[in-house]
């Protein structure tokens, strides 16, 4: 969290403002403006390039078509056409197209994967030993009687420690 903090005061520090009103920055310009170190913004900007372009995409790309053959039964070919059809056109319109989908797919995101995670805090929630897949919606359901309370607990280890002599409290 401090490495993220760091990183965007940095880039606000050392954006550039262009005639357009629009801004451009981020490592590679607080390295060239900030370090003083033109060659090394520009092998950053080149690796960051080959890791965001290709590795990083795979990643999510492989990770997507696992998940999609494990739980729809959709072989992982049909997975990426239906990546490269969603998201080609999303990029290749630019930056203010990324950011416009997002704005509205974000939301409806936190909405729809929210009550499906254990941790939840909504209700004391068992895993169905039936189920193979934490995020399908019977997998997780709510156990009746059960709360999420964590004071009670508390309440009771003061109770023991007044309970116990002087002596011994500091066990």
């Amino acid at each position: 969290m401090a490495t993220g903090f760091i990183e965007a005061t940095l880039a606000q520090m050392y954006k550039v403002t262009h005639p357009d009103g629009s801004f451009r920055g981020g490592p590679a310009y607080y390295i060239q403006r900030g370090l003083g170190s033109k060659p090394a913004a520009r092998v950053f900007a080149v690796v960051i390039t080959f890791v965001f372009g290709f590795a990083y995409e795979a990643t999510q790309a492989n990770t997507i078509a696992a998940t999609m053959k494990s739980t729809f039964h959709i072989e992982p070919w049909m997975t990426a056409v239906g990546l490269v059809v969603i998201t080609t056109p999303i990029i290749f319109k630019g930056i203010k197209s990324v950011a416009a989908v997002s704005e509205w797919l974000v939301p409806i995101m936190t909405v729809v994967s929210r009550p499906h995670r254990p941790d939840h805090p909504g209700a004391a929630r068992q895993r169905d030993p039936g189920c193979d897949h934490l995020h399908l919606r019977g997998c997780l359901r709510a156990q009746p009687g059960l709360r999420r309370n964590r004071r009670r607990p508390l309440r009771r280890r003061a109770q023991r420690r007044q309970a116990r002599p002087v002596l011994q409290r500091g066990r």
